[in-house]
């Protein structure tokens, strides 16, 4: 199976197909790292906005004497818990807890259920509890959608992308505030950023610029890197062929359908400038659902295995024959719901 890594080489052939496609990617109302409190009650969201743990709710269980004085009260907190892409939940947990709502962007509500239990050594004896909660959105906790994370204009050489010169590819930050890929033979090579590290729900979007290469060679947008060689990418070819790749230890594992950009979206020849964005998003079962743009136009659309979090980047590969493309303008946001 031909691996892709620096300065090896490239070709269509290779690879397990995995990557599903799919319809109109459902939206999200979950805030990563999001705080959501009441009188009674504390739940936060994790970074990556899949799961949730819980520090405190309103669980009030009649007890014949003594009642414990710590109930709904959970300081190293619960779980974590997943979440659906929409925000809703339903679980059980071992102790007894059950839990079932649905977290918005400005509120969490739910039901909350507490095992009956009974304790000799403390002479507890509770009876089992089901009730309603709620607890508001905390202003300025979390990742508010289309908020930036990060931005570069390529105007400093120490902003997060690395310069280096192998045998098939070559990167370098420009006098004229761009970072510009260049391959020397035939290859593919993501370039992450530095910072920021341990995305998984993500909106990254660049400027390109075209400056030489085939028709079938590719530029694209990089999410989830775990290094050089583990990341997820969406691509355009000059051509105007889009996919949708997830590599692992530089072997292509997953891939999308080529999807062929509307005629006119793309912008062609020397010189020629495109904006691509690219969105990751966990899809609530494990995976990713990703869409990538190009000039605002939606080109194609999958959703992967897994969601690793990791960095986001730039991406090249070709033939090697002139291949050249500059980027400008990289910004990271938080996705939109």
């Amino acid at each position: 199976m031909q691996r892709i890594r620096i300065a090896s080489a490239v070709t269509s052939a290779a690879l397990v197909v995995g990557i599903a496609a799919t319809g109109a990617l459902a939206a999200s109302s979950v805030i990563p790292q999001a705080e959501y409190r009441a009188k009674d009650a504390k739940l936060t969201i994790s970074a990556d906005g899949r799961s949730f743990q819980v520090f405190a709710l309103p669980v009030k269980q009649e007890c014949k004497d003594p009642t414990p004085a710590n109930l709904g009260d959970y300081p190293s907190g619960l779980g974590p818990f997943s979440l659906d892409a929409d925000g809703s939940f339903e679980f059980s947990s071992p102790g007894g807890l059950g839990l079932e709502g649905k977290f918005t962007a400005k509120k969490v509500t739910g039901t909350v259920t507490a095992s009956a239990f009974k304790d000799p050594t403390k002479d507890f004896d509770c009876a089992k509890y089901t009730g309603r909660f709620s607890a508001r959105f905390v202003k300025g906790s979390g990742q508010k959608p289309g908020k930036i994370i990060a931005s570069d204009d390529f105007s400093d050489v120490d902003s997060g992308f690395k310069e280096f010169n192998t045998t098939n590819a070559f990167a370098q930050y420009l006098i004229d505030d761009r970072y510009r890929v260049g391959l020397q033979g035939q290859t593919g090579i993501a370039s992450p950023r530095a910072e920021p590290t341990g995305l998984t729900s993500v909106d990254i979007e660049s400027q390109t610029l075209t400056y030489g290469g085939d028709p079938t060679d590719e530029v694209g947008l990089v999410c989830q890197a775990v290094d050089f060689d583990t990341f997820t990418v969406g691509t355009i070819s000059q051509n105007g062929a889009a996919q949708l790749f997830r590599y692992e230890d530089g072997v292509i594992v997953e891939r999308s359908s080529e999807k062929q950009a509307p005629a006119g979206v793309l912008n062609t020849g020397l010189g020629a400038k495109n904006t691509l964005k690219l969105v990751c998003r966990p899809d609530g079962d494990g995976g990713t659902s990703l869409e990538l743009f190009v000039n605002g136009e939606s080109v194609a659309e999958a959703i992967s295995a897994v969601a690793n979090a990791g960095q986001t980047g730039v991406f090249v590969s070709g033939s090697g024959n002139g291949t050249d493309y500059n980027f400008s303008n990289f910004i990271v946001r938080v996705p939109k719901s």
